[in-house]
């Protein structure tokens, strides 16, 4: 997802064969999801946002990846 710091995070947009340590998450939306990143909100993504507007599954995985001491998710 990107860097993660005290309840706000930013969408990373890696250059090209960037190397770096990232937890993976393998995750489905679902059709109600309301926290999709488009065309249209991609540069307040990078800005960064609050992970309390994530849902909650994916706010509880940006937790854990804080407390594994992990910066990228």
């Amino acid at each position: 997802m990107g860097e993660i710091g005290d309840g706000i995070a930013k969408l990373y947009v890696p250059a090209a064969g960037t190397e770096g340590e990232y937890v993976a998450l393998s995750y489905c939306c679902g059709t109600t999801n309301h926290f999709t990143t488009t065309s249209d909100n991609i540069s307040d993504r990078i800005d960064g946002f609050n992970i309390s507007e994530l849902p909650r599954t994916v706010f509880e995985v940006v937790q854990a990846t804080r407390e594994l001491g992990f910066r990228y998710l």
